[in-house]
């Protein structure tokens, strides 16, 4: 992450507004997390990736987010969401028309769980 993509985030979120963010924040990066996360508007929600373990090791989680989980569940007040950083294949309520969101896979179509994960966009 470099200034253009802090100020792009900072233009999009204001420092109230609720972001979540789906896992895979920071992969090789060479500066510190923490140095990134002080500079970024918004009460962030961490959905844990495969990719955010190392950073994590290291970073000052509690003073960034105002939670860090694997899966996350809530209502907009008119649908029940359900927020995980891998595509489930069901999940709480998935009859009654909740959604999920999800990262992870990149509109990675050519893969053979593309058949399984219905995208909207």
């Amino acid at each position: 992450m470099d200034t253009a993509l802090i100020e792009s985030w900072n233009t999009a979120v204001k420092p109230n507004n609720t972001v979540y963010i789906m896992g895979d924040l920071f992969f090789r990066n060479t500066v510190s997390a923490d140095d990134y996360l002080q500079r970024l508007n918004g009460k962030k929600h961490l959905l844990i990736g495969n990719h955010d373990k190392d950073w994590m090791k290291k970073a000052d989680t509690v003073r960034h987010f105002e939670s860090v989980d694997r899966m996350i569940e809530f209502s907009d007040g008119a649908h029940k969401i359900t927020l995980c950083h891998y595509p489930l294949m069901t999940w709480n309520g998935v009859a009654k028309g909740t959604y999920m969101i999800y990262g992870h896979v990149h509109s990675n179509t050519g893969a053979k769980y593309a058949q399984f994960v219905k995208c909207r966009r």
